[in-house]
């Protein structure tokens, strides 16, 4: 059954922020996996990168992401990578709509800056290894069900667009 709406894109794209607003003005349960990554495992992104490697992430972030089965409509704000895998995909594409936040390389890198908390990131401070990762992802991204381009748009005008095409 096709009932939440994930939200997918790149750091900095504005996951959280149209999440947020997304489900506060359609009065469903806001879920951002990173949060509940960090709840689960009882430690931060970058610890558990830094501890246990990125693999060990991305197996919970699966796991995670399959807890969703038949619970009640949400929107749902993924971490960047959760594209990576393809049983994520599969779950996202069965489980609800798929929209892809995105954004022009220059906004997101504005938007990134020097923010903790991005593991990815943080030792890259001539940004040449975070574009490769946003080119290697983007074919994932694009094969969301709607592309919402967020490049100088308000919060509420990119809600307004999602919710043009929400399936609830």
């Amino acid at each position: 059954m096709k009932n939440h709406l994930f939200l997918i894109g790149f750091m900095g794209a504005g996951k959280t922020s149209v999440g947020l607003t997304l489900a506060a003005e359609l009065d469903l349960p806001y879920v951002d996996l990173d949060q509940k990554i960090v709840a689960l495992a009882g430690k931060s992104i970058p610890e558990i990168f830094h501890e246990e490697g990125e693999a060990v992430f991305r197996d919970l972030e699966s796991s995670t992401l399959f807890d969703l089965s038949g619970s009640p409509p949400s929107v749902v704000a993924t971490g960047g990578g959760i594209i990576g895998r393809s049983e994520n995909r599969a779950f996202m594409s069965d489980h609800g709509t798929v929209f892809y936040l995105f954004a022009q390389w220059e906004t997101l890198k504005q938007r990134i800056g020097a923010t903790a908390g991005r593991p990815l990131a943080q030792a890259d401070h001539d940004w040449r290894a975070t574009r490769e990762l946003l080119s290697a992802r983007s074919q994932w991204y694009e094969q969301a069900d709607y592309i919402i381009v967020t490049d100088h748009r308000t919060v509420a005008d990119i809600v307004t667009e999602i919710r043009s095409h929400a399936k609830l």
